[in-house]
Formats: C-alpha cells, structure tokens, sequence
C-alpha cells in the first residue's frame, strides 16, 4: 500500500522538526549505504538506441511525467526520431515486462501497467519494463530509435546519453534531508555530476542546485469551469500542490482531500467523496493520473478532471539539448 509523504519532508524554514523526523535521522545513512551498495552491484547495458533519461532527486511530487511527455512532444514534431518510445517501471503495475501501444486499448488497464504508462502513451508507445534492459532490448525488436526514460535516475542497469534532472522550483527539495529523514533519494550533491541539465518547474531553482545547465518550465492546471464550487482530490507525492494549482487557475476549491502517491482508490471512498462533494454542493474534481485508476475500477462516473499542461521557458534551449544528443 502507497504511504503518504510524511509533512515534516517539507517543514518550512524555522518550523521546529517533529521527534519522528530526528528518530528518520538516525535511519538515513543506512537507507544511503543499501543504495550505494545496490547501485554498486548493478553494470549499465548499452542499448542499441539513445536513452534519455528524465529524473528526480526527491521521492514523488517533481514533475517527471509531464517534462517527459513535452520533451517526446518536441522529438515528434522535429522530427528527431522516427520510432521513439517511453520507457518506464510502471509502479503500482503488476506487470514486469508489457508494450503499450495505444492507451485507450481495451486490454491495457492501469493495474497492470501503473498510472503513468497510461499517461505516456497518449503520445507516443510505452514499453513498460522493471529490469530497464529488459525493455531496452525489447524496444530494439520493436524498431524503436529513442527511448525516453521516465525516472530511473537512481538505477544504473541501463546506460544514459542524456540525463535531466527535474525540480518543483516551489518544493524544492524539501529539508534537504535523504530518506526517510527527508525526500531527497540521495544527496544533491551526489546527483548533479551525473545529470546534463536540470528543469526547475515554477518557483525558483533551489540554493544547493550548483549547475551550469539550468532550463525553467511552466504549468498551467486547466479547469474550464470557474465558477463552479470544486472538491479536489489527488493521490499524488504531493496532493496540496494540485490543490494550490487549482486556486491559482482561479478554481473556487472548498475542500482538498489528499491520499498517497499512486493510491488504489475503492468503491467506498469514492462514495464517500461524492457524497462530500453533494454536501458542499460542489463538483468532485481530480488529476489525470488520478482518472487513469478511476477508469480501470469503474469509478470514473460523475468524476472531472483538471489537466496539466508544461511548457519549456526556453524551448531553444531544450531543442538544442535534444540535438545535440541525438547528433
């Protein structure tokens, strides 16, 4: 079952920290030293196609998915490759190695493939793999020239030709603080060496993010009726930024309800959250990602969705990061 991100990851300056994050405190350098080990033990494949990896450093909530899925919509419509594919873990899905060629397939469903893959596909196939060069190999017997990672920035089983990094410019990364003591993956510094570029979304870029490649983006949460009344929920890494996003849309939200990143909604609370929302007299809104689960239950009906659009600040920039890559 998916854990909520606990609130103290993203205390504010000068808030006291809670007895549970310094008891996590004493835990986080052996969650570090089984990373380092795990990572140690794993021998990068070549695969005999480009991969560009789009990553995190913190635990959920950075906005991996949608820089992804802008940066296939610029290799689409240069023209960059002829084949691309995503490649992704599926979390939350059961299946360890699947090809997604179209989202609204019958046969393709979320439990089997994670939310995600879901999203991705609407753009472009997704090959749906946990061992990475697994998939690598199988995106070669399907003729595909580029593979656009979505995570997998802290797994080592397959070898990088570019490698980005994405940042909620908001967030940031939290206390600073490696997990469970915070939700930084591993320390800033340890990733920056190996990341070509960084993508600060929103916000501005934190103090410690010390690279000479920093590119922005923008979102805009996309929510027709305004002058609705709107109960939100989201199983995201960070719930309350869907919420924030609706407000700042100019979305009335008389309520938030938040559950975990990736979260396996049931019949019960989906009836739950209707019947708040019919109380408050207000539509029942979440995310896309959200949807993508909702369907594959039934429990869609009577349910809106908000999207999510991202624009690069500096397309040029990205472009040219594309191209140089794909050179």
């Amino acid at each position: 079952m998916p854990m909520k991100t606990p609130q103290f990851w993203y205390r504010k300056d000068g808030e006291r920290a809670p007895f549970l994050e310094y008891f996590a405190d004493g835990l986080a350098p052996v969650y570090q030293k089984l990373h380092r080990w795990n990572i140690s033990r794993q021998s990068p494949y070549k695969a005999e196609m480009p991969v560009i990896c789009v990553g995190g450093a913190v635990a959920g909530g950075s906005g991996k998915t949608p820089v992804a899925q802008a940066l296939m919509a610029l290799v689409l419509r240069e023209g960059l490759a002829k084949n691309p594919a995503f490649l992704t873990r599926g979390y939350g899905g059961r299946s360890e190695l699947m090809y997604v060629a179209d989202a609204d397939a019958d046969d393709v469903r979320a439990e089997e493939c994670g939310d995600e893959a879901l999203l991705l596909a609407e753009i472009a196939p997704v090959i749906v793999a946990k061992d990475r060069a697994t998939g690598a190999k199988l995106a070669a017997e399907d003729g595909v020239d580029l593979l656009i990672m979505d995570d997998g920035l802290q797994n080592n089983t397959l070898a990088k030709d570019l490698c980005v990094l994405v940042v909620d410019g908001v967030a940031g990364f939290g206390n600073g603080k490696t997990i469970p003591a915070g939700p930084l993956r591993e320390p800033v510094a340890s990733i920056l060496p190996r990341v070509d570029a960084c993508i600060v979304i929103g916000g501005e870029a934190p103090k410690s993010l010390n690279h000479s490649n920093v590119l922005t983006a923008t979102t805009e949460t996309i929510y027709k009726d305004k002058l609705k009344r709107v109960l939100a929920f989201a199983g995201l890494g960070r719930p309350e930024k869907f919420f924030e996003a609706l407000r700042s849309a100019g979305v009335n939200v008389v309520g938030g309800i938040s559950f975990a990143d990736h979260h396996p909604y049931s019949e019960h609370e989906i009836n739950v959250l209707k019947s708040e929302a019919e109380h408050l007299d207000a539509a029942l809104v979440t995310t896309k990602k959200d949807m993508v689960r909702l369907k594959a239950l039934g429990l869609d009906k009577g349910i809106q969705v908000a999207d999510l659009t991202l624009t690069f600040d500096d397309e040029a920039g990205v472009l040219a990061l594309l191209k140089e890559t794909l050179s």
